[in-house]
């Protein structure tokens, strides 16, 4: 009897610690981010551009120059894709840095339930990931920071049609700064 109520508990508390440990994702959700311990599929902000090619290496760019990438990917879900935008910084520096300044992605799915759904539950990773958000459903901002940025802005919005997801992930810091006026003499 004792040895029967030790079992129960211990395997009481072993299913508390495995729902605690983390949450499961949709497929869908795993499909769009691939690795949700960086800013965006295996990127981060900051970081080479050059990167990203390693990254999406299942992938052709349907764009490349030298103002960045972009890919249009056909997602296991069906009936859903997503087109990214990676941007780099070249358009506003003097030299070619090459590093990766904004994330644009764009999530088009079959129908609202499936939009909604997966609105709620990158959501939700994003307030567990980056804390307090501001803005209201539909369209949602947060603030962050990681090794190679120390200011990024990260959007989540609903599309008009309640069909597709915009995701936006901004180095805040590489924005155009303003030019110091010069003295005339």
């Amino acid at each position: 009897m004792r040895l029967c109520l030790i079992l129960t508990c211990l395997a009481f508390i072993h299913l508390l610690g495995c729902n605690s440990r983390g949450e499961s994702r949709s497929q869908l959700f795993n499909d769009v981010f691939l690795d949700d311990s960086t800013t965006f599929r295996g990127s981060m902000l900051g970081e080479k551009i050059q990167t990203v090619l390693e990254h999406e290496k299942n992938w052709v760019p349907s764009h490349q120059d030298k103002l960045g990438l972009t890919y249009q990917i056909e997602l296991e879900n069906e009936g859903s894709a997503m087109i990214i935008d990676y941007y780099s910084d070249n358009l506003k520096t003097d030299k070619e840095s090459n590093r990766l300044t904004s994330i644009v992605a764009k999530v088009l799915l079959p129908d609202e339930v499936e939009a909604a759904k997966l609105y709620n539950e990158v959501q939700s990773y994003f307030n567990n990931r980056y804390g307090l958000s501001s803005g209201k459903y539909g369209a949602f901002e947060w603030e962050s920071s990681n090794s190679f940025t120390s200011s990024i802005e990260v959007r989540l919005k609903l599309n008009e049609d309640k069909k597709g997801i915009s995701l936006n992930f901004i180095d805040t810091e590489s924005r155009l700064k303003p030019e110091p006026l010069m003295e005339t003499s």
